[in-house]
């Protein structure tokens, strides 16, 4: 009974005094606009993956590789002999690698500004933050989960107690 106690006390203490430790995962925004695939790779930690290998080909053509880096903000572009789907991928430091399709942008939709092309990738980096955030009712829920298998043993714990003090009593 004592080390349930214990164990219970110090999966709270580990669960409410540790620190954070996340890990940072690598992102990549990219589109093809023409014959250019333009884009950013970044950290979870929405620090850029600097001068990082960037590759791309065409699907089906794994062979046919095309590469690059990217510059000191994270940002590359890569020319491509023609349009199609493209597989890119980002290899950073310490094994994070990263691979997406890449969308293509049509000529009619893009007004020719670099504006368009800087706000696609700002609305896909505000998508990406959004979804890969903590929030206080994920927290919340995780806690109550806890909390309620505590509960659950807790009142086996008691049911049992109550039967083995009828038997004691009768």
């Amino acid at each position: 009974m004592k080390s349930v106690y214990l164990f219970a006390i110090l999966l709270i203490n580990g669960v409410l005094l540790a620190t954070t430790a996340q890990a940072h995962s690598m992102h990549v925004v990219a589109q093809l606009e023409g014959n250019v695939i333009s884009g950013q790779s970044y950290y979870s930690d929405m620090s850029p993956a600097k001068d990082t290998y960037v590759g791309t080909y065409l699907k089906g053509h794994e062979d046919d590789e095309i590469s690059g880096k990217t510059d000191e903000k994270g940002y590359f572009k890569i020319e491509v002999p023609a349009t199609g789907d493209y597989i890119l991928y980002v290899e950073g430091d310490e094994g994070h690698k990263v691979e997406t399709e890449v969308p293509v942008i049509s000529a009619a939709a893009n007004t020719g500004s670099s504006d368009s092309s800087s706000g696609y990738i700002q609305i896909r980096q505000d998508i990406d933050q959004l979804k890969n955030k903590i929030y206080l009712q994920n927290i919340l829920g995780g806690v109550g989960y806890i909390v309620g298998i505590f509960g659950v043993i807790a009142f086996f714990r008691a049911r049992e107690l109550t039967k083995q003090a009828a038997k004691n009593a009768a």
